[in-house]
Protein backbone atom coordinates (compact mmCIF):
# COMPACT_ATOMS: atom_id res chain seq x y z
CA UNK A 1 0.00 0.00 0.00
CA UNK A 2 1.49 3.38 -1.01
CA UNK A 3 1.52 5.76 1.75
CA UNK A 4 -0.58 9.04 1.18
CA UNK A 5 1.65 12.36 1.29
CA UNK A 6 0.57 15.16 3.74
CA UNK A 7 -0.42 18.22 1.84
CA UNK A 8 1.72 21.05 2.71
CA UNK A 9 1.66 24.40 3.22
CA UNK A 10 3.33 24.84 -0.70
CA UNK A 11 0.30 22.75 -1.92
CA UNK A 12 -2.34 24.89 -0.21
CA UNK A 13 -0.43 28.02 -2.35
CA UNK A 14 -0.54 26.30 -5.58
CA UNK A 15 -4.04 25.24 -5.35
CA UNK A 16 -5.62 28.58 -3.84
CA UNK A 17 -3.24 30.35 -6.18
CA UNK A 18 -1.36 32.67 -3.58
CA UNK A 19 2.36 32.75 -2.06
CA UNK A 20 3.09 30.41 0.57
CA UNK A 21 3.40 33.17 3.06
CA UNK A 22 -0.70 34.35 2.63
CA UNK A 23 -1.10 30.43 3.64
CA UNK A 24 0.67 31.52 6.95
CA UNK A 25 -0.87 34.46 7.34
CA UNK A 26 -4.86 33.49 6.63
CA UNK A 27 -4.12 30.47 9.45
CA UNK A 28 -2.54 32.74 12.30
CA UNK A 29 -4.70 34.52 14.18
CA UNK A 30 -4.92 38.32 14.05
CA UNK A 31 -2.33 38.38 11.18
CA UNK A 32 -3.37 40.59 8.31
CA UNK A 33 -4.93 39.53 5.29
CA UNK A 34 -7.56 40.03 2.95
CA UNK A 35 -10.52 38.47 4.25
CA UNK A 36 -10.99 36.95 0.31
CA UNK A 37 -7.39 35.86 0.17
CA UNK A 38 -8.37 33.98 3.02
CA UNK A 39 -11.47 32.59 1.98
CA UNK A 40 -9.96 31.27 -1.06
CA UNK A 41 -6.88 29.82 1.62
CA UNK A 42 -9.17 28.05 3.35
CA UNK A 43 -11.53 26.37 1.04
CA UNK A 44 -8.12 25.10 -1.03
CA UNK A 45 -7.14 23.60 2.13
CA UNK A 46 -10.11 22.01 3.03
CA UNK A 47 -10.18 21.00 -0.70
CA UNK A 48 -7.00 19.24 -0.57
CA UNK A 49 -7.33 18.17 2.87
CA UNK A 50 -4.27 20.20 4.79
CA UNK A 51 -4.00 20.44 8.32
CA UNK A 52 -1.69 23.21 10.18
CA UNK A 53 1.18 21.18 11.94
CA UNK A 54 0.51 22.69 15.30
CA UNK A 55 3.80 21.04 16.56
CA UNK A 56 5.86 22.31 13.70
CA UNK A 57 5.01 25.79 14.04
CA UNK A 58 5.27 25.62 17.69
CA UNK A 59 8.56 24.38 18.36
CA UNK A 60 9.80 27.40 15.91
CA UNK A 61 8.39 30.28 18.24
CA UNK A 62 9.64 28.03 21.23
CA UNK A 63 6.41 27.28 22.36
CA UNK A 64 4.91 24.13 21.99
CA UNK A 65 1.85 24.27 24.87
CA UNK A 66 2.32 21.02 25.55
CA UNK A 67 2.19 20.51 29.23
CA UNK A 68 3.33 16.95 30.50
CA UNK A 69 1.59 15.41 33.07
CA UNK A 70 3.64 12.69 34.44
CA UNK A 71 1.33 9.88 36.87
CA UNK A 72 1.21 6.44 38.10
CA UNK A 73 -1.70 4.07 39.61
CA UNK A 74 -4.07 5.59 37.69
CA UNK A 75 -6.50 2.41 39.19
CA UNK A 76 -6.84 4.42 41.68
CA UNK A 77 -10.10 6.71 41.67
CA UNK A 78 -8.08 9.74 43.42
CA UNK A 79 -5.61 9.29 40.57
CA UNK A 80 -7.45 9.46 37.85
CA UNK A 81 -9.97 12.11 38.79
CA UNK A 82 -6.86 14.45 39.98
CA UNK A 83 -5.30 13.72 36.41
CA UNK A 84 -8.66 14.32 34.53
CA UNK A 85 -9.27 17.87 36.73
CA UNK A 86 -5.74 18.85 35.72
CA UNK A 87 -6.32 18.23 32.05
CA UNK A 88 -9.53 19.95 31.89
CA UNK A 89 -8.08 22.92 33.38
CA UNK A 90 -4.91 23.03 31.30
CA UNK A 91 -6.88 22.59 27.88
CA UNK A 92 -9.20 25.40 28.99
CA UNK A 93 -6.48 27.59 29.71
CA UNK A 94 -5.49 27.00 25.97
CA UNK A 95 -2.96 24.13 26.70
CA UNK A 96 -2.30 20.50 25.71
CA UNK A 97 -1.27 18.10 28.04
CA UNK A 98 0.61 15.09 27.41
CA UNK A 99 0.15 12.33 29.60
CA UNK A 100 3.03 10.37 30.62
CA UNK A 101 2.84 7.21 33.02
CA UNK A 102 5.55 5.39 34.76
CA UNK A 103 4.63 2.66 37.14
CA UNK A 104 8.43 1.79 36.99
CA UNK A 105 10.72 4.56 38.44
CA UNK A 106 13.43 3.62 37.15
CA UNK A 107 13.22 5.11 33.61
CA UNK A 108 11.58 8.54 35.26
CA UNK A 109 14.85 10.53 34.82
CA UNK A 110 14.80 8.92 31.13
CA UNK A 111 10.89 9.80 29.89
CA UNK A 112 11.30 13.51 31.48
CA UNK A 113 14.36 14.65 29.83
CA UNK A 114 13.12 12.95 26.36
CA UNK A 115 9.83 15.48 26.75
CA UNK A 116 12.17 18.45 27.04
CA UNK A 117 13.04 18.02 23.46
CA UNK A 118 9.63 18.97 22.91
CA UNK A 119 10.26 22.29 24.07
CA UNK A 120 7.37 22.46 26.93
CA UNK A 121 5.09 24.79 28.53
CA UNK A 122 5.63 23.36 31.34
CA UNK A 123 5.66 20.08 33.14
CA UNK A 124 3.25 18.77 36.36
CA UNK A 125 4.28 15.87 38.28
CA UNK A 126 1.78 13.98 40.33
CA UNK A 127 3.89 10.96 41.37
CA UNK A 128 6.81 10.49 42.25
CA UNK A 129 9.79 12.90 42.67
CA UNK A 130 12.13 13.41 39.16
CA UNK A 131 15.40 13.30 39.95
CA UNK A 132 17.08 16.34 41.09
CA UNK A 133 18.99 16.95 37.33
CA UNK A 134 15.82 17.09 35.67
CA UNK A 135 14.28 19.99 37.84
CA UNK A 136 18.28 21.87 37.30
CA UNK A 137 17.54 21.18 33.23
CA UNK A 138 13.83 22.53 33.67
CA UNK A 139 15.31 25.72 35.48
CA UNK A 140 17.63 26.30 32.73
CA UNK A 141 15.49 25.74 29.79
CA UNK A 142 12.78 27.90 31.74
CA UNK A 143 10.55 25.56 31.67
CA UNK A 144 8.00 25.91 34.67
CA UNK A 145 7.50 22.38 37.03
CA UNK A 146 4.84 21.73 39.55
CA UNK A 147 5.50 19.42 41.77
CA UNK A 148 2.33 17.76 43.72
CA UNK A 149 2.78 16.04 47.18
CA UNK A 150 6.69 15.61 46.63
CA UNK A 151 9.10 14.89 49.00
CA UNK A 152 10.13 19.04 50.16
CA UNK A 153 13.46 18.25 50.75
CA UNK A 154 13.79 18.34 46.78
CA UNK A 155 15.09 22.03 45.66
CA UNK A 156 13.24 23.95 42.34
CA UNK A 157 10.31 23.81 41.06
CA UNK A 158 6.89 25.29 42.64
CA UNK A 159 4.67 22.69 44.77
CA UNK A 160 1.04 21.79 45.61
CA UNK A 161 1.74 20.20 48.85
CA UNK A 162 -1.22 18.03 51.52
CA UNK A 163 -0.67 19.13 55.15
CA UNK A 164 0.09 15.47 56.23
CA UNK A 165 0.59 16.23 59.77
CA UNK A 166 -3.09 17.53 59.75
CA UNK A 167 -4.35 14.82 57.73
CA UNK A 168 -2.83 12.16 59.76
CA UNK A 169 -4.46 14.15 62.95
CA UNK A 170 -7.84 14.52 61.43
CA UNK A 171 -7.58 11.11 60.65
CA UNK A 172 -7.14 9.39 64.20
CA UNK A 173 -9.77 11.97 65.78
CA UNK A 174 -12.29 11.34 63.36
CA UNK A 175 -11.87 7.67 64.89
CA UNK A 176 -11.22 8.01 68.31
CA UNK A 177 -14.24 10.71 68.53
CA UNK A 178 -16.45 7.66 66.71
CA UNK A 179 -15.27 5.46 70.13
CA UNK A 180 -12.89 3.27 68.49
CA UNK A 181 -10.48 2.02 70.72
CA UNK A 182 -7.75 0.02 69.02
CA UNK A 183 -5.94 2.07 65.99
CA UNK A 184 -3.70 0.15 63.13
CA UNK A 185 -2.74 1.67 59.67
CA UNK A 186 -1.41 0.15 56.49
CA UNK A 187 2.15 1.60 55.52
CA UNK A 188 2.85 0.51 52.01
CA UNK A 189 6.50 -0.28 51.12
CA UNK A 190 6.45 2.21 48.32
CA UNK A 191 6.75 4.71 50.31
CA UNK A 192 5.57 7.86 49.12
CA UNK A 193 5.91 11.27 51.64
CA UNK A 194 2.46 11.81 51.36
CA UNK A 195 1.25 8.63 52.00
CA UNK A 196 4.11 7.73 54.31
CA UNK A 197 3.58 11.08 55.95
CA UNK A 198 -0.08 10.74 56.85
CA UNK A 199 0.40 7.23 58.35
CA UNK A 200 3.21 8.53 60.63
CA UNK A 201 1.13 11.62 61.67
CA UNK A 202 -1.71 9.47 62.14
CA UNK A 203 0.83 7.41 64.82
CA UNK A 204 1.94 9.97 66.41
CA UNK A 205 -1.45 11.16 67.18
CA UNK A 206 -1.99 7.68 68.63
CA UNK A 207 0.87 7.83 70.56
CA UNK A 208 0.15 11.86 72.07
CA UNK A 209 -3.75 10.43 72.94
CA UNK A 210 -1.95 7.87 74.69
CA UNK A 211 -3.04 5.00 72.17
CA UNK A 212 -0.99 2.86 70.64
CA UNK A 213 -1.00 2.20 66.40
CA UNK A 214 0.15 -0.73 65.00
CA UNK A 215 1.85 -0.34 61.29
CA UNK A 216 0.85 -3.20 59.45
CA UNK A 217 2.89 -3.47 56.17
CA UNK A 218 2.04 -3.84 52.58
CA UNK A 219 3.27 -5.11 49.11
CA UNK A 220 2.09 -1.73 47.41
CA UNK A 221 -0.52 1.44 47.52
CA UNK A 222 -3.07 -1.01 45.65
CA UNK A 223 -6.37 -1.77 47.13
CA UNK A 224 -5.67 -5.36 46.75
CA UNK A 225 -2.74 -5.26 48.81
CA UNK A 226 -4.87 -3.86 51.02
CA UNK A 227 -7.39 -6.03 51.66
CA UNK A 228 -4.86 -8.48 52.05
Amino acid sequence: MTERKRPTSFDVAQAAGVSRSAVSRAFTPGATINEKTRERVLEAAAKIGYRVNALARNLQSQDSQLVAVLASRMDSPFRSKQVKLICNALIHAGYRPLLLTAEDTTDLGTLLSSMLDYCLSGMIVTSDSPPAAIIEECAALHVPVVLINRNPDLAGGDRVQIDTIQAGKLAFDMLRNAGVQRFAALIPEDKTYSVAGRVLAFQDAAHQAGASCLLIPTASQRYADGRR
